[in-house]
C-alpha cells in the first residue's frame, strides 16, 4: 500500500507509542485503580479534580490559548507556518536585517 500511494505530507507532531494497546491499558490500570479505594478517598479525588478542572478552565485554558496567540501573531504567517513545523525564528530574524 506504501508503494502505491504517496503520503500527503508527513506529521511532524509526536504521537502515542503502540496505539491503541498502551492507551488502552492505562485506562484499564486507572479504572481499576479507582474501583479500588474507599468511599472517602473516591470523595477527596472528585473533589480534587473538580478543583483542578474550575481552575484550569478558569485561568489554564485562557492562558494558553494567549500563548498561542501572540506565537502565531509573532510567526507572521500566523498556524500555517507553526503545522508545517516552520522554524518562525530564523524567518522574523532575516526580516529584521533586512530593514536596518
Amino acid at each position: 500500500m506504501k508503494v502505491s500511494m504517496k503520503e500527503a505530507r508527513r506529521p511532524v507532531t509526536w504521537g502515542v507509542p503502540l496505539v491503541p494497546w498502551l492507551p488502552s491499558a492505562s485506562i484499564a490500570i486507572n479504572i481499576f485503580l479507582l474501583g479500588s479505594i474507599d468511599g472517602v478517598s473516591f470523595i477527596r479525588f472528585t473533589v480534587w479534580s473538580a478543583v483542578l478542572l474550575v481552575y484550569y478552565f478558569l485561568f489554564g485554558l485562557h492562558a494558553s490559548y494567549d500563548a498561542a496567540k501572540v506565537v502565531t501573531t509573532e510567526a507572521g504567517g500566523g498556524a500555517k507556518a507553526l503545522e508545517e513545523g516552520k522554524d518562525t525564528t530564523s524567518s522574523k530574524s532575516g526580516m529584521l536585517e533586512e530593514g536596518q
